[in-house]
């Protein structure tokens, strides 16, 4: 996210302005600063990079991302809009490419884990190569580690 940001950044900064009169895109910024034209950006724009980082997290979740792709473009339509297009579908397929990777990573991890069940197993090996132990200190330790993986506290 933070490396599309920064592209972002290079390729849109303080490039994407509208009239604030009527919405029209304004093409020539210096000019219409120096004519006193009222400008303002996109709410979704790459102007700094907090900005950035939540455009390029809109566009990942497909929160209206192609509004988004839409007021960019039209800002490189004179010098042709390809670049941008690419730009934009490239953050949403390698994102969404690289959160599914991590969202299957986190749910293998959990199934490597194991459950308390595995937990009770691997107790009754200790015990049989560990050496005698009371069923009851046993049962007192299975269950603090029970309540402590779920986050309570046993009394």
């Amino acid at each position: 996210m933070y490396i599309m940001a920064l592209l972002g950044m290079e390729f849109f900064a303080n490039r994407v302005r509208f009239n604030s009169e009527n919405d029209d895109l304004v093409s020539d910024i210096p000019r219409a600063f120096q004519d006193g034209v009222v400008m303002h950006a996109p709410r979704e724009n790459f102007d700094n990079i907090f900005i950035g980082l939540t455009t390029v997290f809109i566009v990942l979740i497909g929160e209206d991302w192609n509004q988004v792709m839409y007021n960019h473009a039209r800002a490189f339509a004179e010098s042709g809009n390809t670049g941008v297009i690419i730009f934009f579908v490239s953050i949403m397929i390698i994102g969404n490419i690289m959160l599914l990777s991590l969202f299957t990573a986190i749910l293998l991890q959990n199934f490597e884990d194991g459950g308390p069940d595995e937990d009770a197993a691997k107790e009754g090996e200790c015990a049989e190569t560990c050496g005698p132990t009371d069923a009851a200190s046993q049962k007192k330790g299975l269950s603090q580690r029970l309540f402590s993986k779920a986050g309570l506290l046993a009394f």
